[in-house]
């Protein structure tokens, strides 16, 4: 998360604490992008989805915020001031 937040990136990961907005509140980072998928998919299907999801979503949507990202479809938490 550190580094994220010092180079500007979107934290994407798969661990589900990161989607808790209490403990990471807007200021703590950039954006972050938790994938909630099955724990037998490859790192291919991981990558598919992730592509999938990147081309559907506007970058902007992703500043500031907490999307969670599962299998077909996501959601984003918009994090207020």
């Amino acid at each position: 998360m550190k580094y994220a937040k010092q180079n500007n990136f979107i934290l994407v990961t798969r661990d589900l604490e990161f989607a808790n907005i209490l403990r990471y509140p807007k200021s703590s980072h950039v954006g972050i992008v938790v994938l909630r998928l099955p724990s037998d998919f490859t790192s291919d299907r991981i990558n598919s989805v992730l592509n999938d999801f990147a081309e559907s979503v506007d970058v902007e949507e992703l500043v500031n915020n907490v999307a969670i990202v599962e299998l077909g479809k996501y959601r984003i938490r918009k994090l207020l001031p």
